[in-house]
Protein backbone atom coordinates (compact mmCIF):
# COMPACT_ATOMS: atom_id res chain seq x y z
CA UNK A 1 0.00 0.00 0.00
CA UNK A 2 1.37 3.36 -0.96
CA UNK A 3 1.10 6.02 1.74
CA UNK A 4 0.94 9.78 1.50
CA UNK A 5 1.51 11.27 4.94
CA UNK A 6 1.48 14.81 6.25
CA UNK A 7 1.35 16.49 9.66
CA UNK A 8 -1.06 19.41 9.90
CA UNK A 9 -0.48 22.20 12.41
CA UNK A 10 -2.65 22.62 15.47
CA UNK A 11 -4.61 25.51 13.96
CA UNK A 12 -4.67 24.17 10.41
CA UNK A 13 -7.29 26.04 8.38
CA UNK A 14 -6.79 23.41 5.65
CA UNK A 15 -8.09 20.61 7.88
CA UNK A 16 -10.96 22.72 9.18
CA UNK A 17 -12.04 23.43 5.60
CA UNK A 18 -11.79 19.76 4.61
CA UNK A 19 -13.81 18.45 7.55
CA UNK A 20 -16.31 21.26 8.08
CA UNK A 21 -19.97 20.79 7.05
CA UNK A 22 -19.42 23.37 4.27
CA UNK A 23 -17.25 20.81 2.47
CA UNK A 24 -20.29 18.88 1.28
CA UNK A 25 -23.33 19.88 -0.75
CA UNK A 26 -26.89 18.83 0.08
CA UNK A 27 -28.89 18.76 -3.13
CA UNK A 28 -32.08 17.34 -1.66
CA UNK A 29 -33.75 16.37 1.58
CA UNK A 30 -35.70 13.73 -0.30
CA UNK A 31 -34.70 10.85 -2.56
CA UNK A 32 -36.23 9.68 -5.80
CA UNK A 33 -35.88 5.96 -5.15
CA UNK A 34 -34.70 3.23 -2.85
CA UNK A 35 -31.08 2.08 -2.57
CA UNK A 36 -30.66 -1.61 -1.82
CA UNK A 37 -27.87 -3.71 -0.30
CA UNK A 38 -24.66 -3.84 -2.39
CA UNK A 39 -22.97 -7.04 -3.50
CA UNK A 40 -19.26 -7.30 -2.70
CA UNK A 41 -16.68 -9.75 -4.04
CA UNK A 42 -13.49 -11.07 -2.46
CA UNK A 43 -10.62 -8.61 -3.18
CA UNK A 44 -12.88 -5.63 -3.92
CA UNK A 45 -10.76 -2.66 -2.83
CA UNK A 46 -11.59 0.91 -1.72
CA UNK A 47 -8.86 3.46 -0.93
CA UNK A 48 -9.52 6.45 1.33
CA UNK A 49 -7.79 9.62 2.43
CA UNK A 50 -7.61 9.22 6.22
CA UNK A 51 -7.61 11.94 8.89
CA UNK A 52 -6.91 10.98 12.52
CA UNK A 53 -7.33 13.74 15.13
CA UNK A 54 -5.32 12.77 18.24
CA UNK A 55 -5.33 16.14 20.03
CA UNK A 56 -7.96 15.18 22.60
CA UNK A 57 -6.38 11.76 23.22
CA UNK A 58 -3.00 13.31 24.04
CA UNK A 59 -4.43 16.20 26.07
CA UNK A 60 -6.65 13.88 28.12
CA UNK A 61 -3.57 11.87 29.11
CA UNK A 62 -1.30 14.85 29.86
CA UNK A 63 1.06 14.28 26.91
CA UNK A 64 2.85 17.32 25.49
CA UNK A 65 3.10 17.22 21.68
CA UNK A 66 2.80 19.37 18.56
CA UNK A 67 0.78 16.65 16.84
CA UNK A 68 -2.93 17.19 16.34
CA UNK A 69 -3.92 15.50 13.11
CA UNK A 70 -2.28 12.71 11.11
CA UNK A 71 -3.23 11.98 7.52
CA UNK A 72 -2.56 8.99 5.31
CA UNK A 73 -4.07 6.53 2.84
CA UNK A 74 -6.25 3.68 4.06
CA UNK A 75 -6.97 0.55 2.00
CA UNK A 76 -10.17 -1.38 2.71
CA UNK A 77 -10.77 -4.74 1.03
CA UNK A 78 -12.97 -7.83 1.22
CA UNK A 79 -10.70 -10.62 2.44
CA UNK A 80 -13.21 -13.46 2.60
CA UNK A 81 -16.87 -14.46 2.43
CA UNK A 82 -17.68 -17.13 5.01
CA UNK A 83 -20.36 -18.65 7.21
CA UNK A 84 -20.67 -17.77 10.89
CA UNK A 85 -23.24 -18.67 13.52
CA UNK A 86 -24.99 -15.42 14.42
CA UNK A 87 -27.96 -15.38 16.81
CA UNK A 88 -28.06 -19.19 16.50
CA UNK A 89 -28.44 -18.97 12.70
CA UNK A 90 -25.95 -19.92 9.99
CA UNK A 91 -25.17 -16.57 8.41
CA UNK A 92 -23.23 -15.46 5.33
CA UNK A 93 -20.60 -12.89 6.39
CA UNK A 94 -18.01 -10.61 4.81
CA UNK A 95 -14.59 -10.45 6.44
CA UNK A 96 -13.37 -6.94 5.66
CA UNK A 97 -9.84 -5.71 6.36
CA UNK A 98 -8.54 -2.14 6.52
CA UNK A 99 -4.96 -0.95 6.88
CA UNK A 100 -3.17 2.39 7.00
CA UNK A 101 0.42 3.37 7.67
CA UNK A 102 1.02 6.79 9.19
CA UNK A 103 4.61 8.13 9.19
CA UNK A 104 5.81 11.58 10.29
CA UNK A 105 9.24 13.20 10.70
CA UNK A 106 10.26 15.98 13.07
CA UNK A 107 7.55 15.28 15.64
CA UNK A 108 7.82 16.69 19.17
CA UNK A 109 6.62 14.33 21.88
CA UNK A 110 7.16 15.10 25.57
CA UNK A 111 10.17 17.28 24.72
CA UNK A 112 11.82 14.81 22.33
CA UNK A 113 12.07 15.21 18.56
CA UNK A 114 11.89 12.22 16.26
CA UNK A 115 9.89 10.22 13.76
CA UNK A 116 6.45 8.77 14.44
CA UNK A 117 5.07 5.54 12.94
CA UNK A 118 1.41 4.63 13.44
CA UNK A 119 0.24 1.25 12.16
CA UNK A 120 -3.55 1.05 11.88
CA UNK A 121 -5.31 -2.24 11.22
CA UNK A 122 -9.01 -3.08 11.38
CA UNK A 123 -10.98 -6.27 10.85
CA UNK A 124 -14.77 -6.26 10.50
CA UNK A 125 -17.23 -9.13 10.25
CA UNK A 126 -20.27 -7.80 8.39
CA UNK A 127 -23.53 -9.60 7.64
CA UNK A 128 -23.97 -9.95 3.87
CA UNK A 129 -27.74 -9.51 3.85
CA UNK A 130 -27.81 -5.97 5.32
CA UNK A 131 -24.18 -4.90 6.10
CA UNK A 132 -24.90 -5.05 9.85
CA UNK A 133 -21.72 -5.16 11.98
CA UNK A 134 -21.25 -8.39 13.94
CA UNK A 135 -17.75 -7.72 15.25
CA UNK A 136 -15.08 -5.06 14.77
CA UNK A 137 -11.46 -5.11 15.93
CA UNK A 138 -9.24 -2.03 15.64
CA UNK A 139 -5.48 -2.38 16.30
CA UNK A 140 -3.41 0.83 16.63
CA UNK A 141 0.35 0.45 17.23
CA UNK A 142 2.48 3.58 17.75
CA UNK A 143 6.30 3.75 17.65
CA UNK A 144 8.52 6.84 18.14
CA UNK A 145 12.11 6.86 16.83
CA UNK A 146 14.64 9.30 18.33
CA UNK A 147 17.95 10.10 16.52
CA UNK A 148 17.10 7.31 14.07
CA UNK A 149 18.47 4.69 16.48
CA UNK A 150 16.32 4.62 19.63
CA UNK A 151 12.86 3.11 19.22
CA UNK A 152 10.32 4.01 21.89
CA UNK A 153 7.18 1.88 22.02
CA UNK A 154 4.55 4.56 22.63
CA UNK A 155 1.85 1.95 22.95
CA UNK A 156 -0.60 -0.38 21.36
CA UNK A 157 -4.34 -0.51 21.85
CA UNK A 158 -6.64 -3.18 20.49
CA UNK A 159 -10.36 -2.43 20.62
CA UNK A 160 -12.91 -5.17 19.93
CA UNK A 161 -16.63 -4.49 19.71
CA UNK A 162 -19.08 -7.39 19.51
CA UNK A 163 -22.75 -6.72 18.88
CA UNK A 164 -25.63 -9.07 19.68
CA UNK A 165 -27.79 -8.80 17.66
CA UNK A 166 -25.61 -7.23 14.94
CA UNK A 167 -25.67 -3.42 14.81
CA UNK A 168 -27.46 -2.11 11.73
CA UNK A 169 -25.59 0.97 10.58
CA UNK A 170 -27.88 0.99 7.55
CA UNK A 171 -31.48 -0.07 7.10
CA UNK A 172 -31.76 -1.07 3.47
CA UNK A 173 -33.38 -0.07 1.24
CA UNK A 174 -32.11 3.46 2.03
CA UNK A 175 -34.43 6.40 1.56
CA UNK A 176 -34.15 9.95 2.83
CA UNK A 177 -36.37 10.46 5.88
CA UNK A 178 -36.14 6.85 7.10
CA UNK A 179 -35.17 6.36 10.76
CA UNK A 180 -34.47 3.26 12.85
CA UNK A 181 -33.07 2.17 16.19
CA UNK A 182 -30.73 -0.56 17.35
CA UNK A 183 -31.03 -2.42 20.64
CA UNK A 184 -28.10 -4.73 21.29
CA UNK A 185 -25.61 -6.05 23.82
CA UNK A 186 -22.21 -4.45 23.21
CA UNK A 187 -19.26 -6.47 24.50
CA UNK A 188 -16.29 -4.08 24.45
CA UNK A 189 -12.81 -5.53 25.00
CA UNK A 190 -9.61 -3.51 25.35
CA UNK A 191 -6.06 -4.85 25.10
CA UNK A 192 -2.57 -3.43 24.79
CA UNK A 193 -0.28 -1.31 26.94
CA UNK A 194 1.16 2.20 26.99
CA UNK A 195 3.05 4.63 29.21
CA UNK A 196 1.43 7.53 27.35
CA UNK A 197 -2.29 6.76 27.43
CA UNK A 198 -4.56 4.69 29.66
CA UNK A 199 -6.17 1.51 28.35
CA UNK A 200 -9.82 1.42 29.58
CA UNK A 201 -11.41 -1.57 31.27
CA UNK A 202 -13.54 -4.12 29.42
CA UNK A 203 -17.30 -3.68 29.58
CA UNK A 204 -20.60 -5.27 28.61
CA UNK A 205 -23.45 -2.83 28.08
CA UNK A 206 -26.94 -2.73 26.68
CA UNK A 207 -26.61 -0.46 23.68
CA UNK A 208 -29.25 1.79 22.16
CA UNK A 209 -28.52 3.83 19.07
CA UNK A 210 -30.64 5.81 16.66
CA UNK A 211 -30.01 6.31 12.95
CA UNK A 212 -31.51 8.37 10.17
CA UNK A 213 -31.00 9.04 6.48
CA UNK A 214 -31.01 12.83 6.74
CA UNK A 215 -29.94 14.09 3.30
CA UNK A 216 -29.01 13.28 -0.29
CA UNK A 217 -26.14 15.14 -1.96
CA UNK A 218 -22.45 15.43 -2.81
CA UNK A 219 -19.93 14.89 0.05
CA UNK A 220 -17.17 16.35 -2.17
CA UNK A 221 -14.66 13.56 -1.61
CA UNK A 222 -11.47 13.04 -3.68
CA UNK A 223 -13.26 10.32 -5.72
CA UNK A 224 -15.12 13.15 -7.45
CA UNK A 225 -18.55 13.39 -9.03
CA UNK A 226 -18.97 9.61 -9.10
CA UNK A 227 -20.33 9.93 -5.54
CA UNK A 228 -22.37 13.10 -6.09
CA UNK A 229 -25.52 11.08 -5.36
CA UNK A 230 -24.71 9.93 -1.81
CA UNK A 231 -26.87 9.50 1.31
CA UNK A 232 -25.99 10.98 4.70
CA UNK A 233 -26.68 8.41 7.43
CA UNK A 234 -26.25 9.99 10.87
CA UNK A 235 -25.98 8.03 14.13
CA UNK A 236 -27.25 9.18 17.55
CA UNK A 237 -26.47 7.95 21.04
CA UNK A 238 -29.12 7.02 23.63
CA UNK A 239 -29.50 10.72 24.51
CA UNK A 240 -30.21 11.68 20.91
CA UNK A 241 -26.81 13.36 20.44
CA UNK A 242 -25.13 12.79 17.03
CA UNK A 243 -22.00 10.64 17.46
CA UNK A 244 -21.00 9.79 13.90
CA UNK A 245 -22.06 9.79 10.28
CA UNK A 246 -21.47 8.16 6.91
CA UNK A 247 -22.09 9.33 3.37
CA UNK A 248 -23.11 6.12 1.60
CA UNK A 249 -22.37 6.11 -2.14
CA UNK A 250 -24.51 3.62 -4.15
CA UNK A 251 -22.22 3.99 -7.19
CA UNK A 252 -19.34 2.30 -5.32
CA UNK A 253 -21.38 0.15 -2.92
CA UNK A 254 -19.67 1.62 0.13
CA UNK A 255 -19.11 4.82 2.10
CA UNK A 256 -17.84 7.92 0.34
CA UNK A 257 -17.10 9.52 3.72
CA UNK A 258 -17.05 7.88 7.14
CA UNK A 259 -16.69 9.80 10.41
CA UNK A 260 -15.88 7.83 13.60
CA UNK A 261 -15.54 8.99 17.21
CA UNK A 262 -13.84 6.78 19.83
CA UNK A 263 -14.39 7.39 23.54
CA UNK A 264 -10.66 7.74 24.31
CA UNK A 265 -10.63 11.01 22.37
CA UNK A 266 -9.89 9.89 18.82
CA UNK A 267 -11.79 11.24 15.82
CA UNK A 268 -11.22 9.60 12.45
CA UNK A 269 -12.46 10.55 8.98
CA UNK A 270 -12.09 8.51 5.80
CA UNK A 271 -12.84 10.07 2.40
CA UNK A 272 -12.99 7.88 -0.71
CA UNK A 273 -10.34 8.48 -3.39
CA UNK A 274 -10.47 5.33 -5.56
CA UNK A 275 -12.12 1.94 -6.00
CA UNK A 276 -10.76 -1.24 -7.60
CA UNK A 277 -13.58 -3.77 -8.01
CA UNK A 278 -12.93 -7.37 -8.93
CA UNK A 279 -14.05 -8.27 -12.44
CA UNK A 280 -17.30 -10.23 -12.36
CA UNK A 281 -17.11 -13.33 -14.58
CA UNK A 282 -20.50 -14.54 -13.33
CA UNK A 283 -23.41 -12.32 -12.34
CA UNK A 284 -26.53 -13.22 -10.39
CA UNK A 285 -29.62 -11.00 -10.64
CA UNK A 286 -32.62 -11.53 -8.37
CA UNK A 287 -35.97 -9.88 -9.09
CA UNK A 288 -38.99 -10.10 -6.80
CA UNK A 289 -42.56 -10.28 -8.08
CA UNK A 290 -43.45 -7.09 -6.19
CA UNK A 291 -41.40 -4.36 -4.48
CA UNK A 292 -43.58 -4.63 -1.35
CA UNK A 293 -45.88 -7.34 -0.06
CA UNK A 294 -48.07 -8.34 2.87
CA UNK A 295 -46.12 -9.79 5.84
CA UNK A 296 -46.09 -13.61 5.93
CA UNK A 297 -47.43 -13.83 2.36
CA UNK A 298 -45.79 -15.98 -0.30
CA UNK A 299 -43.57 -14.14 -2.79
CA UNK A 300 -41.89 -15.48 -5.91
CA UNK A 301 -38.42 -14.49 -7.06
CA UNK A 302 -36.69 -14.74 -10.45
CA UNK A 303 -33.00 -15.69 -10.37
CA UNK A 304 -30.98 -15.08 -13.53
CA UNK A 305 -27.32 -16.19 -13.85
CA UNK A 306 -25.27 -14.69 -16.69
CA UNK A 307 -21.66 -14.43 -17.81
CA UNK A 308 -19.71 -11.16 -18.07
CA UNK A 309 -21.30 -10.48 -21.48
CA UNK A 310 -24.85 -10.93 -20.19
CA UNK A 311 -25.38 -14.37 -21.73
CA UNK A 312 -27.53 -16.78 -19.65
CA UNK A 313 -25.69 -19.65 -17.96
CA UNK A 314 -27.62 -22.90 -17.55
CA UNK A 315 -26.78 -25.74 -15.19
CA UNK A 316 -25.52 -23.38 -12.49
CA UNK A 317 -26.19 -24.37 -8.87
CA UNK A 318 -27.07 -21.44 -6.61
CA UNK A 319 -28.16 -21.29 -2.97
CA UNK A 320 -31.26 -19.41 -1.85
CA UNK A 321 -31.05 -18.26 1.78
CA UNK A 322 -33.71 -16.75 4.04
CA UNK A 323 -31.51 -16.40 7.09
CA UNK A 324 -33.94 -14.78 9.52
CA UNK A 325 -35.74 -18.12 9.83
CA UNK A 326 -32.72 -20.33 9.10
CA UNK A 327 -33.99 -21.51 5.71
CA UNK A 328 -31.77 -22.35 2.73
CA UNK A 329 -32.09 -24.47 -0.40
CA UNK A 330 -30.14 -25.18 -3.58
CA UNK A 331 -31.46 -24.28 -7.04
CA UNK A 332 -30.21 -25.11 -10.56
CA UNK A 333 -30.61 -22.73 -13.49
Amino acid sequence: MASNIAILGQNSSELEEQLSPSSFTVTSKASGGDVDVPSWRVNDLWTYDGYMDVAALLANNGVSSNIQTLTGDLDMWVEDILFMTVENQSTLVYKVRSHALFEANGVSLDGNNGNLDVDYDQTDFIRVSDLATIEMTMDIDVTFTVWSIINIDIGQMIITNEYSPPREQYDFPLRVGETWTNNYTNTLTWAGASDYFTIPDDSVNQGLSGHGVVAYGDPNVPYGTGCAGSYNVTSYDSNGTPDGFQWYCPAVGNDAWRHIEIEMGLEIDFKLKSITPVQRSTNIDVDLDYPIWIPNANLSAWVNVTDSNGNPLSGQTVQFRYECIGYSTSLTT
